[in-house]
């Protein structure tokens, strides 16, 4: 009852780029195992992991990934939850991969919430060796290393990635069950060499509606530096859930 064991075998990836773009999908031969123990403490939630990628459109990104993670949370009183969460992978070349690569990805998370808000502050590490960054082509990559997508593929010389972030959310009745308001700052530094990589803010605005409707204003403001140049983004959508 303590564990849970997941194993995929990929044959095909479908990308977020659609169906038009040349990066859109990956003919695929991966093996992917999660395994994920909760029976040491309440609380602790232990996780591994190993995800084989032959990508045969992409050999530059086939990789071996073997990795920890552990989540803990620990009830304060008064409201008051506190999370701790920390991350190792280590990532080397795999299949018809022509690039030679031993990199690491290393996180650790600090959060708490009280009462309908949430603080959190995190530093993530994504090495690289001047040829190739750690990369991660089945993640759903928007959500990491800011909304603006600038990191989407993981620079050459790695990222430093200093964050933090808040969140806010009420009843608003009768307009709305829940108003909700998300704002984070990311400062980007390069992992293989001494350069910034620029800054971004972030923040979101929630409506729900109902238990299925929900309306969303989001912006993104990248600060460019280095290689990378300022880039701003704005979003106004809708998501129905059934």
């Amino acid at each position: 009852p303590s564990l849970t064991v997941a194993y995929a075998y990929v044959t095909r990836v479908n990308r977020v780029f659609g169906p038009d773009s040349p990066a859109g999908h990956y003919d695929s031969n991966g093996h992917l195992l999660n395994a994920v123990y909760t029976g040491l403490l309440p609380s602790l939630k232990l996780e591994g992991f190993a995800y084989l990628l032959d990508l045969r459109q992409a050999p530059t990104l086939s990789s071996a990934t073997f990795g920890l993670r552990a989540e803990e949370s620990a009830d304060l009183g008064e409201g008051l939850t506190a999370r701790l969460n920390a991350a190792y992978g280590h990532q080397s070349d795999y299949a018809d991969n022509p690039l030679r690569i031993a990199l690491s990805d290393y996180l650790v998370e600090g959060s708490l919430v009280y009462r309908g808000f949430t603080g959190l502050a995190g530093y993530e590490v994504l090495q690289g060796n001047g040829a190739t960054g750690f990369q991660t082509p089945l993640a759903n990559l928007h959500p990491f290393q800011g909304w603006a997508e600038t990191f989407l593929t993981k620079p050459p010389n790695g990222l430093r990635d200093l964050y933090v972030k808040g969140a806010y959310g009420v009843p608003a009745a009768p307009l709305f069950a829940r108003v909700s308001l998300a704002l984070a700052y990311h400062s980007f530094r390069a992992e293989h060499v001494s350069a910034s990589y620029g800054s971004e803010w972030d923040a979101q605005l929630e409506a729900q509606a109902d238990a299925h409707l929900v309306f969303d204003a989001t912006y993104a403001n990248y600060q460019g530096a280095g290689p990378f140049p300022d880039k701003k983004v704005f979003w106004l959508y809708t998501t129905y859930r059934y």
